[in-house]
């Protein structure tokens, strides 16, 4: 009985130096190399979105990414509050924001099957004829096999392969 409470003993205190083996060393470990990473991958995509955003705005605008990946935007070193942006430049924002999301996602995981394809929703709404001009130059840099894209605007038909359009009689139709 005595061998076998100290056994039990031993194991207890193996157990005991694992827990702060563990708590003391691999969690700070653990979180010093997340933190390294986030961080890397924050300028890396911090990056990649100015680059998109400034594609779509005028120069006078920059955007980077606070430690939350938050878009902060400013004008001459001063920041701008989201709402006293144009439609057209809330809507280069998130379209910058998507296409470095898929950008730096694809970079980093390369078995994504879906890589070479790009769907985009309306990604022109409140953009200036100016701004939509540049798409051409966007879907260009976009270097992807195949983009699926939902738009009212006519003006994007010109830079695209083929048109689709769905009409709405009650039942929608393809034409």
């Amino acid at each position: 009985e005595v061998n076998m409470k100290e056994k039990l003993r031993d194991q207890m205190n193996k157990l005991k130096m694992l827990e702060n083996w563990i708590n003391d060393r691999f969690i700070k470990m653990i979180d010093l190399t997340e933190k390294n990473v986030l961080s890397r991958l924050r300028l890396e995509f911090s990056r990649v979105f100015s680059e998109w955003f400034l594609m779509m705005v005028p120069e006078s605008l920059s955007v980077r990414l606070d430690e939350d990946f938050t878009p902060i935007i400013t004008n001459q070193d001063y920041e701008i509050d989201y709402e006293f942006l144009s439609g057209g430049e809330r809507t280069a924002i998130a379209l910058a924001y998507r296409l470095a999301l898929n950008q730096v996602l694809n970079s980093m995981l390369s078995h994504i099957k879906t890589k070479d394809v790009v769907i985009l929703d309306e990604p022109t709404d409140g953009f200036a004829s100016e701004q939509i001009d540049k798409m051409r130059d966007i879907f260009e840099q976009l270097k992807a096999e195949q983009i699926i894209l939902v738009s009212h605007e006519e003006k994007m038909e010109g830079f695209v392969d083929h048109v689709l359009r769905v009409r709405k009689e009650g039942v929608s139709r393809v034409s």
